[in-house]
């Protein structure tokens, strides 16, 4: 997890800062996967907020390194993911879809 207030080009929103995730998902599977960052990865504050993933500095200095795209069976993917959040929010939790048809959720305490 790494907080960030930007850089020289980009900024999050007055009152706003990114929360940069380094995620690795593995597919135990027999079949390839699919991740959707957008459609499958938020996070969520104490006061019930949701936070959709946001360009951030970390997705611009390693535009290779994103999680989107086929997880081939039996491997594993690893990518920056970007969130903006209000600074004084409390309470984060990671929270992972499997699947955007349904299914299970994950979720996962940031510890702040």
């Amino acid at each position: 997890i790494e907080y960030s207030q930007g850089g020289l080009y980009t900024n999050p929103s007055e009152g706003n800062e990114w929360v940069n995730l380094n995620i690795t998902i593995e597919n135990t599977g027999s079949s390839q996967q699919y991740v959707t960052t957008l459609g499958q990865m938020f996070i969520r504050d104490a006061e019930g907020n949701s936070y959709q993933i946001a360009v951030t500095d970390k997705a611009l200095e390693n535009p290779g390194f994103g999680l989107d795209g086929a997880v081939i069976a039996k491997s594993k993917r690893t990518g920056w993911v970007g969130f903006e959040i209000k600074k004084e929010s409390k309470g984060l939790q990671f929270q992972y879809n499997g699947s955007i048809f349904g299914g299970g959720s994950i979720l996962i305490d940031l510890g702040r």
